[in-house]
């Protein structure tokens, strides 16, 4: 598997939109907050993605209803490719959830359960498949294959690239732990651990408070290739299964001869970068994934991830 992109910032559904940190609508042991996609908002909590290495995409992301959905068709999720255009869409139906398949025609599924009811909490995955001949999607909650659609794709629609939570003529819900990848996503979890202190090294202006805020005015910024920085992460205390550690930020173009970025861990006195991300004057998210420890090759554990540093290189 690789994971093509993993967060849970506000930072990367432009706005960025409100959040709930209550615990009401997210898990507070793995994230900090929920995101709130609030009654008739279109698709401006839109975010890219690089492209999968073939031809499939999953989506994973919790959804927590705070309004129940009965009685209501509402569009809550989309899905574009490079161009813009449309590939699938996923409407909710008098409270059930209905795949649509946009290729040359629209072909919608139909509609399954669990009901989206005030107080549910449903781990959505989508799978979106774009060929040369077809469009297709499968939209399953928890686990469990609840609806989909296939529509044939002669135009040629690329693969996906883009995906936006909306909620047009329904009422509010909150999403957190976003994973995208280009193999099943059923059955993860995404726990979050912010910068907290200044790690091993400080060659950046700005640091650890600056990549963990959220905030698309702060930043740490590097005008000289080879400059490095690193921050202590919070303490993981999950018990899960780790199948990879993933670096997500958002970088941009700023000063300098710099032309991209490395992400990079510090695990004791060894430096393991990531390979070369080149940046582009607008803001993108980006994300590097480990799915062993780099230093040993071997599973990570939650004493590995807690003696590793997290860290950016400045490369040309």
């Amino acid at each position: 598997m690789s994971i093509l992109y993993a967060s849970n910032s506000k930072a990367d559904f432009g706005g960025p939109p409100a959040t709930n940190a209550t615990g009401t609508y997210n898990d507070a042991t793995r994230t900090p907050y929920a995101i709130y996609v609030p009654y008739n908002a279109a698709t401006s909590f839109v975010g890219n993605h690089p492209a999968p290495v073939a031809t499939i995409t999953w989506y994973h992301y919790r959804m927590a209803v705070a309004s129940s959905f009965a009685n209501y068709t509402i569009k809550i999720f989309t899905v574009r490719d490079v161009a813009g255009n449309e590939l699938a869409l996923i409407k909710v139906y008098n409270s059930f959830m209905q795949a649509s398949a946009n290729g040359d025609t629209v072909v919608v599924g139909v509609s399954g359960g669990p009901a989206l009811l005030a107080g549910a909490t449903i781990m959505v995955d989508v799978k979106i498949t774009v060929t040369t001949t077809d469009v297709s999607i499968g939209v399953y909650a928890n686990s469990a294959l609840v609806t989909s659609a296939t529509a044939a794709n002669t135009g040629g629609k690329g693969v996906a690239s883009s995906f936006g939570f909306m909620n047009i003529g329904g009422w509010d819900y909150y999403v957190s732990e976003v994973i995208i990848a280009d193999a099943d996503t059923r059955g993860l979890r995404l726990t979050r651990l912010n910068p907290t202190a200044v790690g091993n090294y400080t060659q950046w202006a700005g640091g650890f408070s600056e990549l963990g805020d959220d905030s698309l005015t702060t930043a740490a910024v590097s005008g000289t290739v080879g400059n490095r920085v690193s921050s202590v992460l919070a303490t993981y205390s999950g018990s899960d299964v780790i199948s990879s550690v993933v670096a997500s930020i958002r970088g941009s173009l700023s000063v300098g001869a710099v032309g991209g970025v490395s992400n990079s861990l510090r695990i004791g006195t060894t430096d393991y970068d990531g390979v070369v991300i080149p940046l582009a004057p607008a803001s993108a998210p980006y994300a590097t994934e480990w799915t062993a420890d780099p230093s040993d090759s071997a599973a990570w554990t939650a004493a590995k991830v807690n003696a590793t540093q997290l860290g950016l290189l400045a490369t040309a």
